[in-house]
């Protein structure tokens, strides 16, 4: 394109100032129209896809039995035993209170757990506390029996040793809006404080996954809270350190928050939600923005102080930097475009959104930049003609040096990539949350006192109505619960087999050589029906068993284990139906742990087609903007070897990879091209253009773009270690290798880049294209 047109525009754009500032804030405040629409979710199942078959899968376990989220009281009382009269009084209130909960269905605890036992031909079914301050020792000896070897609660409402115990409410949200858990937490949060200040002695903590839910959306709001504000200081710092121009400060600061703004407002536009994942946009945008207008305010002062005008400063910028700024514009906006094939809803918003942020960044770098520029008292001091940037004596050393830099970084890059095997992809959900946070805390407490928290669940299918009461079906279910409680990791098995193994020792004298299953299908059912018919209001078998009774509700929960096993498990699980049941009983698994733990799975597959459709994308690009093959291959090798060294690294340091790192390579090629493209661009100019030697081309490139990309890439990497202080690990984890990467990044640019130039591009400049 004819440079003069740049020209031209810059000229314009200062001969109508005005009309570019009017015009900048109309679109700003057209874009900002949409930050109304923009939605905080606060369901954990938002990071997966309404197709995504686990959760297909876990929505038709819920139409069947019940559509439920749980809050979940964990109660340690400091003597070490919950089996005394004070502690099952408390116990029992807060079981009642909790009945007070906004769209609670169902509370179950130790105190209002339906016990049962025979009296003559009779099955009575009682809470198996009804009055603690009556208990003798005797009693409460009886019930501690009772409640820690029932298999129903045993190692999920009630540990083992009988020193933690727990009280379940079940929710059954009406699933209208957004936000709707806020109030039932609110009030869960509320009994809890009062329980607490009535029994300072019984510390409680809270679970579940309602808890987990509204988790999400808090502290997502607590991360935009606490990270923005560092962010905007140590940003704004390095601009002004870097410019030395409390004005060109002010320019940049005002076009920053205009492309964040303009983000947010697009994103409510286009219903890209804000997640834990999306919240970290405004901090990445406000990084990519300083870049653009860094490079266009750095020449801008750089030329002023050669002596030239503000108007013919600005022109010349505009001129230098069109081409390189959209060109990574460009770039960057395909690295998070990426992540659009990601199977997680979250990263694309994410990317998507991020995307959007930079391109309001490069239209305003071009539109309300340069008119505040000319319309604000830009001063300068002009620089002594003698003087010359420091990045040029650098560049003397390089030249001078060129063979053993190219050596001694091929070694470093190609030793670190070698650690990059080391990295494996093992996802946790609980560790996405930050070991600080009170709630991951919590959940490590209940894990190691009371029950797991990965929860598998099957829908297992009777053959027929009412072939729940079938001794073969009853059989299979026994002897799954049986075999999978001999299982690594497995906490607590739910089935309905043991109700009626239990029922049947109960219509048998509670004779426990009777502990077994009925032998006819008419006595199951006559069991079933006459215990269904004993239960109180609210603790009925609704949430087991299906309506017709063709199906029930089996569900293992584990320990708090990574992805990588509960795929195991889940599928060791689903082959022992196929390998031990009746076919009709076939079935798969489910479950909130489940569901997390396939992430790690379709990030993999999502990677090896985001990567390199990025990798291409962008070469192609490359090779289009510098009209040459071997220029375009020459830049894929600072391209790659940052991302390898960062894995590298951290392969060697970590070895875990969870979704936000698997993420970070397609992302981040887009964002460490950019320097690459700024130093090409300038070495071929003068290559080209003003028909320097290799040497030559490589002081102008530093000289001009040098410092300016130094200075960019520190205020990324500035950017992306705020993200570190996220309480989110994935948010985190992508934020420190990113940091890697472009660190990376530069001094590939700075030391392998210029070394390979000055190797193979001796001969005359070409043009492929």
């Amino acid at each position: 394109m004819n440079e003069s047109l740049y020209i031209n525009y810059a000229g314009m754009l200062i001969r109508f100032r005005w009309f570019a500032l009017a015009l900048s804030v109309g679109i700003f405040a057209l874009c900002m129209g949409g930050a109304p629409y923009i939605q905080l979710d606060d369901n954990y199942k938002i990071f997966f896809d309404k197709d995504n078959p686990h959760l297909l899968a876990l929505d038709q376990l819920e139409e069947t039995y019940a559509k439920e989220e749980v809050i979940l009281y964990v109660i340690a009382p400091e003597n070490g035993d919950v089996f005394t009269r004070e502690n099952l009084a408390a116990i029992q209130q807060l079981t009642e209170d909790a009945w007070q909960i906004p769209y609670c269905t169902r509370v179950d605890s130790i105190t209002n757990f339906q016990h049962t036992y025979a009296e003559g031909d009779d099955i009575i079914v009682v809470d198996l506390v009804e009055d603690p301050a009556a208990l003798s020792d005797e009693n409460l000896a009886s019930i501690k029996k009772i409640a820690t070897q029932d298999p129903i609660i045993s190692g999920r409402l009630i540990s083992p040793s009988g020193h933690v115990t727990a009280v379940a409410v079940t929710l059954v949200l009406p699933g209208l809006e957004g936000g709707e858990r806020a109030l039932p937490i609110a009030s869960a949060r509320e009994i809890q404080a009062g329980f607490e200040t009535a029994h300072p002695d019984l510390p409680v903590r809270l679970s579940g996954g309602a808890v987990l839910s509204i988790m999400f959306s808090e502290y997502t709001l607590q991360d935009m809270a606490k990270l923005t504000p560092i962010m905007y200081l140590l940003v704004f710092t390095a601009i002004a350190l870097a410019l030395r121009s409390f004005v060109a400060t002010f320019i940049a600061i005002v076009t920053i928050i205009f492309s964040i703004g303009a983000a947010l407002g697009l994103s409510g536009w286009f219903d890209l939600h804000m997640t834990a994942v999306s919240s970290t946009m405004p901090t990445v945008v406000m990084t990519l923005a300083v870049a653009d207008c860094i490079h266009v305010l750095a020449i801008l002062l750089q030329e002023m102080r050669g002596g030239k005008s503000k108007s013919e400063a600005m022109a010349e910028s505009i001129r230098v930097n069109a081409v390189p700024v959209f060109v990574t514009s460009l770039t960057t906006c395909i690295g998070l475009l990426s992540l659009n094939f990601s199977s997680v809803p979250p990263l694309r918003d994410f990317g998507n959104m991020t995307a959007m942020g930079v391109v309001c960044a490069w239209l305003f770098s071009f539109l309300l930049l340069p008119a505040l520029v000319a319309i604000l008292p830009l001063r300068v001091k002009p620089r002594p003609a003698e003087s010359r940037p420091m990045l040029g004596f650098f560049a003397d050393w390089i030249i001078r040096y060129q063979k053993p830099v190219l050596v001694v970084s091929v070694l470093i890059g190609l030793g670190l990539t070698a650690f990059v095997p080391r990295n494996e992809f093992k996802n946790n959900w609980v560790n996405w949350f930050h070991e600080d946070t009170t709630f991951r805390q919590d959940l490590e407490f209940v894990t190691e006192n009371l029950s797991g928290i990965n929860a598998f669940e099957f829908s297992v299918p009777a053959s027929g109505t009412s072939g729940v009461s079938d001794p073969e079906y009853l059989a299979a279910l026994d002897a799954f619960a049986q075999w999978v409680r001999t299982q690594p990791y497995v906490d607590h098995v739910d089935t309905l087999a043991d109700i009626i193994k239990k029922l049947n020792m109960n219509m048998h004298g509670d004779d426990p050589d009777y502990y077994t299953l009925p032998e006819t299908q008419e006595m199951a059912a006559q069991f079933l029906l006459l215990y269904e018919m004993s239960l109180p209001y609210g603790m009925d078998l609704n949430n087991k068993i299906n309506v017709d009774k063709s199906a029930t509700r089996v569900m293992v929960i584990s320990e708090h284990v990574d992805s990588t096993t509960v795929n195991e498990m889940k599928h060791a699980m689903e082959d022992w139906f196929v390998d031990n049941a009746p076919a009709y009983m076939q079935t798969k698994g489910t479950g909130n742990g489940v569901m997390f733990a396939s992430i790690a799975e379709t990030t993999i597959k999502s990677m090896v087609t985001s990567v390199p459709t990025a990798l291409l994308l962008i070469s192609i690009t490359l090779v289009v903007v510098f009209r040459s093959f071997r220029y375009g291959l020459i830049s894929l090798i600072p391209n790659l070897f940052p991302v390898l060294s960062a894995l590298g690294v951290w392969g060697l340091m970590v070895g875990r990879v969870n979704f936000g790192v698997a993420c970070v390579a397609g992302m981040s090629i887009g964002i460490i091209v950019d320097d690459t493209v700024h130093f090409l661009m300038k070495y071929l100019r003068g290559r080209r253009e003003l028909g320097y030697d290799a040497e030559e081309a490589v002081r102008y490139a530093f000289e001009t773009v040098g410092a300016a990309l130094v200075i960019t890439s520190l205020v990324l990497m500035v950017g992306f270690l705020v993200m570190t202080l996220s309480v989110f690990q994935f948010n985190a984890n992508m934020g420190m290798l990113t940091v890697l990467a472009i660190g990376f990044a530069i001094l590939t640019d700075l030391f392998m880049l210029p070394a390979v130039l000055l190797q193979f591009d001796r001969g005359k400049p070409t043009k492929d294209l």
